[in-house]
């Protein structure tokens, strides 16, 4: 999901544990403000994210929430920024990227 209102992209536990990031050596100690209330989340550097084919950012700031949350994973601005154009057409999100 784009949260446009996010500035990091957000993982759950389980989509972080599955993406290969070692969770047994992250730190909960970020306190943030959700829709859901206050939560204490891991900062992280996620080396590359992927949407498609073609959508690629590098070196992306992530945090990823404690075990057992039921959060959805967000790709917010620290995502976005890297992306040259997103377009909202037909009730769909269209990126574009050409660096």
């Amino acid at each position: 999901m784009i949260d446009t209102g996010a500035s990091l992209v957000l993982l759950n536990f389980e989509t972080a544990q599955a993406a290969g990031i070692d969770v047994d050596a992250l730190v909960f100690d970020t306190p943030v403000k959700t829709a859901s209330g206050l939560l204490n989340i891991a900062t992280i550097t996620v080396s590359t994210v992927r949407v498609g084919p073609r959508i690629i950012a590098k070196n992306v700031e992530a945090a990823v929430t404690p075990k057992g949350l039921d959060h959805s994973n967000l790709l917010g601005s620290s995502f976005l920024a890297q992306m040259d154009e997103a377009v909202v057409s037909n009730g769909q999100i269209i990126l574009k990227q050409t660096r």
